[in-house]
């Protein structure tokens, strides 16, 4: 069944010494997500019916996609991670496994 969520960006692959225990035992996060610190450089770039939150982009419920058409023209490396509605955990919430993404020109 879809899924609301919370994703996070950063435009760099943070070390090992920068992981983030969540509250309530969700999981760990690879960088400190905006939401508990403001002056991390990870933007909450979206979320779906998570009420409360309005992120940078748009969204619908799990699963989700986002196409760009013409691709980059530039190199890019970012990581995304993302909080994800889990009834079967007893805080309602799950990490979700962190995703760097390394684009060529």
């Amino acid at each position: 069944t879809p899924a609301p969520f919370l994703l996070f960006g950063r435009h760099d692959v943070p070390s090992l010494a920068e992981t983030q225990p969540l509250p309530g035992g969700i999981g760990d996060f690879v960088f400190t997500p905006s939401l508990l610190n403001p002056l991390d450089p990870a933007l909450f770039l979206l979320t779906s019916s998570m009420p409360g939150f309005a992120g940078l982009l748009p969204s619908v419920p799990t699963p989700w996609a986002f196409t760009i058409h013409n691709g980059f023209a530039f190199p890019l490396t970012v990581t995304l991670q993302g909080v994800i509605a889990d009834a079967s955990q007893p805080t309602g919430l799950a990490v979700t496994n962190a995703l760097i993404v390394d684009v060529g020109p």
